[in-house]
Formats: C-alpha cells, sequence, structure tokens
C-alpha cells in the first residue's frame, strides 16, 4: 500500500515538472493529443462551406424550372378569373342609373361615404389614358446627349 503511494506521488511530481516545463500533462493526455486530427485553417473553412455546395445541385429541396412555370401559371389565371369577375360586377354597377341620368344610389347608404369592398390587391386593374405618342416623340425630338470627354 505504501508503495503504491509513492509511485502515485513520483508520477504526480513527473507531470507537474512536465507542465512546467511545456511538456506534455500525461501519457493519457499525449496520447490524445497525438490521435487527434490536426487540420489546416484551410481544411476548416473548406469544409465549413463545401456544405453549401450541393445546393446548386439539382435536389429533391430545390424546385425546378417546371414548378415555378406552374405556379406563374396558376397565379395568372388566378388573376385572369378575378378580372373577368371584377368586369361584371362593374357593368351591373353602370346598370344602375336613375331616370335623370344619375347613377343611384343603394338605399341605407349615405352617398358621401365611400365603402371599401375591395377584396385584395388581385381585384386591381390599371388603366392609362389612350396616348397618340405625341409626348415621347417629344422627349426623343428634345433629349440631347452631353459627352464630357468633348468639354
Amino acid at each position: 500500500a505504501r508503495r503504491t503511494e509513492i509511485e502515485q506521488m513520483e508520477s504526480e511530481i513527473r507531470r507537474l515538472t512536465r507542465k512546467r516545463e511545456g511538456g506534455e500533462d500525461s501519457d493519457e493526455e499525449a496520447a490524445r493529443k497525438k490521435t487527434k486530427p490536426t487540420k489546416s485553417y484551410l481544411e476548416e473553412e473548406l469544409a465549413k462551406y463545401s456544405k453549401g455546395r450541393g445546393l446548386q445541385k439539382k435536389g429533391k429541396g430545390r424546385k425546378d424550372e417546371g414548378d415555378v412555370l406552374a405556379a406563374l401559371n396558376s397565379f395568372r389565371g388566378l388573376l385572369q378569373s378575378n378580372a373577368n369577375v371584377e368586369m361584371e360586377d362593374a357593368t351591373e354597377e353602370d346598370n344602375h342609373v336613375d331616370d335623370d341620368g344619375v347613377r343611384a344610389v343603394p338605399s341605407g347608404e349615405d352617398p358621401g361615404i365611400e365603402v371599401d369592398d375591395d377584396r385584395g390587391f388581385i381585384g386591381h386593374a390599371l388603366h392609362f389614358p389612350k396616348d397618340d405618342g405625341e409626348e415621347t416623340r417629344k422627349a426623343e425630338r428634345d433629349y440631347e446627349v452631353i459627352d464630357p470627354r468633348q468639354r
């Protein structure tokens, strides 16, 4: 028992002297450090960014062009169907005219208050007044290019 105590103390003294001199702490730690693979900084960075390389490749998580075109066509169909419904609603509203030629106001509704019954952005339509092209011709005619190299 005394012999084992002496051996433990001697091993601890050796370990402390190695630690003080900058050597390795113990045989187990030295073996662990040797088996631990040392990667260079370049290898670590390459490993970090190599995960993202697979995103460009075709995978099951990535949408292909067909999926995008199908979604676009379904959205177009939604817009066109809603535009047809809006046109029908507009023609029905235009038909409500009094004998005086004034548009009839539904009963129970104050004519000064605007009622917002818009069902979203899909129902909006953008209408421009007809243009004979005079403004664009004038802009093209008056457009002047100033070259700074000729000054």
